[in-house]
């Protein structure tokens, strides 16, 4: 099996499309099954999770609910320990 890297962004139809050079090169000729490899850098920024956990009603961004959560949690003086 042969290999060739190139690198290419992604066009906004999502369609990729290989290089007539890239062709040339490795002699592969139209409709020929290929084996396709897509490697891409992770983001790491906050994704727009609204479609599955709906819309928060302020502003507030996901750091700050979290923040909020624990500084309630550090308040919260309750004993887990209960008497039956």
């Amino acid at each position: 099996m042969k290999a060739l890297e190139y690198i290419t962004n992604i066009p906004d139809d999502g369609i990729l499309s290989l290089p007539s050079e890239i062709l040339n090169k490795l002699n592969i000729k139209k409709n020929k099954k290929v084996k396709i490899l897509l490697l891409y850098e992770e983001d790491n920024e906050i994704r727009n999770l609204s479609r599955f956990c709906g819309k928060w009603q302020d502003e507030k961004n996901v750091h700050d609910f979290v923040k909020e959560i624990y500084e309630d949690r550090a308040k919260n003086i309750r004993s887990e320990n209960s008497i039956l």
